[in-house]
């Protein structure tokens, strides 16, 4: 995306000449990156959804009573 709007920011001007090519090749890459963005924060959304259920252990471990001479 920066290498396809590099020319944009660097040369192009709103009355040079293939300005309109370059808007509809930039305005597609762009919206494909939003479309990108969007899904992947739907994803993470999905997975932190997903791990609010293992928060509480699966196993939980009970003490165990020892000896004092099963500890040496």
């Amino acid at each position: 995306m920066n290498k396809m709007l590099k020319p944009g920011i660097e040369e192009l001007k709103w009355n040079s000449q293939n300005i309109d090519p370059f808007i509809n090749q930039s305005m597609t890459i762009v919206n494909e990156v939003d479309e990108l963005v969007r899904k992947m924060k739907e994803n993470v959304s999905k997975i932190q959804e997903m791990m609010v259920h293992w928060e509480k252990p699966l196993f939980e471990r009970k003490a165990k009573p020892f000896l004092p001479e099963d500890l040496e």
